[in-house]
């Protein structure tokens, strides 16, 4: 009972780290499209104007 009570838990530890390095990893690539695409709308907006 132990042995599946202390199992349970590290898959749990394990899932909660993998999600938060996941977004950790995830925020600065949105941050550098983010950034490409107001450049270029920016490009846009002075050929339209």
């Amino acid at each position: 009972m132990f042995k599946r009570y202390f199992f349970t838990t590290q898959a749990r530890v394990a899932l909660v780290g993998i999600a938060i390095f996941w977004r950790a990893c995830s925020v600065p690539n949105v941050e550098a499209d983010d950034k490409f695409e107001r450049g270029r709308m920016e490009g846009i907006m002075e050929l339209v104007a």
